[in-house]
């Protein structure tokens, strides 16, 4: 049977049925091609017509914050982990601990470097020191390790061999600023000198005269860093004086006696009278005067 004679045998109710589903059919069929159109039409257009509206804007954030996000991302990456972790001479001396030493060529070492507060990259390499190795030319990296309480640098040329070893004193400043115990030996009672103080006239002397005062400049640099004070004897033996360093060592507190020349010792007196004005510090008194 055709279509046309099915179409006949249908009473007027379903003929009226069948219609409206058909027309249905076909708008929806048309919509569809239009929206489709309507679509390419739009994404041709997309990129010439104004970025407005609150979708833009909305749409224009979203695009910038994935792209911040991933910028961040990738300079994390990018930069070396000791440096997101390392913002000081401590912070260092912890980060060595917890690598168990590590190395850094001379390129990261200076960067590293330059990213330390002023007073901490002078405590960690003296900047002469840095310099003379940098103009040599022959260094290439540095070990760090972490030694009780200690933080040792060990510079090597492109061979592995050593050209410098330093080691940085890493003690608190409440070990440092304990109360001295050199005023309860009645030989320097009234003659200790801070520690500051101390290693600044010290350091103040010429060469010769410093090495006439402490004649271990090696020891010296160490000492330097561990002291809490200083005291100078009041008397002149054999031409020499004898000078007391309290120093923190091992844990506890310990008190290194030299001799040095008297010469020397009236030297570090008047400097250390130049510095402190305030405070006179007197010089020792030869054994006959003494007597």
């Amino acid at each position: 049977m055709s279509l046309i004679s099915r179409w006949k045998g249908l009473n007027h109710a379903a003929r009226i049925v069948t219609g409206l589903a058909a027309l249905v059919i076909l708008l929806e069929f048309l919509f569809d091609i239009v929206e489709i159109t309507i679509g390419h039409i739009m994404l041709w257009t997309n990129d010439k017509r104004p970025k407005i509206g609150r979708l833009w804007i909305e749409e224009e954030r979203d695009q910038t914050g994935r792209q911040q996000a991933s910028t961040h991302i990738d300079s994390v990456r990018l930069q070396p982990a000791y440096e997101r972790y390392i913002h000081s001479l401590d912070d260092l001396a912890a980060y060595v601990a917890f690598k168990s030493g590590f190395d850094l060529s001379r390129e990261e070492f200076l960067a590293l470097y330059r990213s330390l507060p002023g007073q901490d990259a002078g405590r960690l390499v003296e900047p002469e020191i840095l310099s003379g190795l940098a103009e040599a030319g022959s260094w290439a990296s540095v070990k760090l390790e972490r030694r009780e309480d200690k933080l040792q640098l060990n510079f090597f040329d492109p061979y592995g061999q050593p050209l410098h070893t330093t080691q940085i004193v890493m003690l608190s400043a409440a070990e440092l600023m304990q109360d001295s115990r050199l005023e309860d030996n009645p030989v320097y009672a009234g003659r200790t000198i801070p520690a500051p103080l101390f290693v600044t006239a010290l350091e103040s002397l010429p060469q010769n005269l410093r090495l006439q005062v402490i004649n271990d400049p090696q020891k010296w640099q160490e000492w330097r860093q561990r002291l809490i004070a200083a005291a100078v004897a009041p008397r002149i033996v054999h031409g020499s004086v004898t000078i007391a360093l309290e120093i923190v060592q091992a844990g506890g507190v310990s008190v290194q006696e030299m001799e040095a020349s008297e010469l020397a010792v009236e030297y570090l007196i008047n400097a250390l009278n130049e510095l402190s004005p305030d405070t006179h510090y007197s010089s020792p008194n030869k054994e006959d005067e003494h007597e």
